[in-house]
Order: C-alpha cells, then sequence, then structure tokens
C-alpha cells in the first residue's frame, strides 16, 4: 500500500504542481520494463553470489520454507518503489534540469549511498560502495530510458533476489530467505554483515554494467547540459 501511495502522490505532484505528465511514469512501459529490471538485479546478485562461491568468500546451506520470501518480498517492493521516486524520480531528475545529467549523477549517487549510512553495521566504505554501485547503476538506467520503470524493477529484483532468496543481509537489515548463505573470509571481498552491497566485487561489476549503459545514454544523445531545460524554447 505505501508503494502504490508513493507512486500515486508523485504522480498527481508532477501533474498538478509542475503542471506536465509525468512521462516517466508512462504506463505503457510498466509491465515491460520492470520485469527488465528485475530480471537485470537478479542476474546481478546472483553473479556476485556465484563468484564469491567461486573463490570460497560464500558457503550455501539449507533451504528454508518458501514462506521465508514473504518479508523479503514487501521490502524489496517497498524499497524498489519509495526509494527510486524519491532519488531517481525527484532528487536526479530535479538536479538534472538545473545543473545537468552528470552532476546530477554524482549529488543523487552519494546522498543514496550515505543515505544508508545509519543502516546496521553501515561503514563509510559501505556507504561509498552504493553511492558507486547502485547509485550509479540505477542513474545510468533512469538516464538512458527516461522511465522509472527499470531502476525499480532493478532495484526491486536485486533486493528480492539478495534477502528473499539467497537471505543475505539487505545494506544491514536481515530479512530472511529461502536458501540459508553465509558469507565468509574478508569482508571487503564478500560483504560481510552489511551485505553483496559492501562487496568490492559488487562495486566492479556494477561499475562495469553502469558503465556501458551510460556509454549506450551518450550514444543516444540523453545527456543534458547544465541549464539546457531552461534554454529550450516553450512555444
Amino acid at each position: 500500500m505505501m508503494a502504490l501511495a508513493a507512486v500515486t502522490t508523485y504522480y498527481f505532484f508532477v501533474k498538478y504542481l509542475e503542471r506536465r505528465e509525468p512521462a516517466e511514469l508512462s504506463f505503457p512501459y510498466l509491465v515491460k520494463e520492470t520485469a527488465a529490471g528485475t530480471a537485470l538485479g537478479f542476474l546481478m546478485i546472483t553473479t556476485v553470489v556465484i563468484i564469491l562461491y567461486l573463490f570460497d568468500y560464500l558457503r550455501f546451506g539449507e533451504i528454508n520454507n518458501f514462506s521465508e520470501i514473504y518479508n523479503g518480498l514487501r521490502i524489496a517492493i517497498l524499497s524498489g518503489v519509495v526509494e527510486e521516486i524519491l532519488f531517481r524520480g525527484l532528487i536526479f531528475r530535479l538536479i538534472q534540469k538545473m545543473f545537468g545529467t552528470w552532476i546530477a549523477l554524482i549529488i543523487s549517487s552519494l546522498l543514496f549511498g550515505f543515505s544508508h549510512l545509519a543502516n546496521p553495521n553501515a561503514t563509510l566504505w559501505s556507504s561509498t560502495a552504493i553511492s558507486i554501485e547502485a547509485g550509479l547503476l540505477l542513474g545510468s538506467v533512469y538516464i538512458l530510458t527516461n522511465r522509472l520503470w527499470i531502476p525499480i524493477g532493478l532495484h526491486f529484483g536485486w533486493n528480492l533476489t539478495q534477502g528473499g532468496i539467497f537471505n543475505i543481509p539487505v545494506s544491514g537489515h536481515d530479512v530472511g530467505g529461502i536458501i540459508q548463505v553465509r558469507l565468509i573470509g574478508d569482508p571487503f571481498f564478500s560483504g560481510g554483515s552489511f551485505g553483496l552491497e559492501n562487496s568490492a566485487i559488487a562495486v566492479i561489476l556494477c561499475t562495469v554494467v553502469a558503465g556501458v549503459i551510460l556509454l549506450r545514454a551518450v550514444k543516444a544523445e540523453k545527456i543534458i547540459k547544465p541549464f539546457e531545460e531552461y534554454k529550450r524554447p516553450t512555444a
């Protein structure tokens, strides 16, 4: 319900206060792009899990009851929708309108990362890592599509797979999941008690993927220069 309320509030905020149609919530793209984002989130986390397993930073345990996924599902929906509306739909978009794409990407990524600093087991490194991996990755797909559906799906898929499926802490929070997984060894690589967002492996993988997406955005001329929005004719 909170996720639906967030979408509804944002829709009316844009429509009646900004006086425009919220193209970033274009509903014909909802199912396809949310599904694509969810699949990408699942793939990213699963890739990190496999790499950590191969290098002995992760071990699998027993399988829990499938009902364990419920809490992870609930939290993934809430965080995916609310945080993307706040950090990409509002903060990134409004900063981009005045200062351009690159400054908006940097500021929104840092704000997103360091908003997790009060989480359990958080450190300066974990917040920096989230700024780099998640801030850049989620920002890049928003820049490329100018819509919120892929970022929402990606955020949801990442959190659900990490917490709900692999039972790994999501940004320091234990949410419960289906497969018992234990992270071992150096937390710089495994992520430790904070979860995979704290892992250098995740940072590297997400940075590479974000870089590829940003290159596509540049080629597609999706980059907005400072004050460009205000220079465009309104007629």
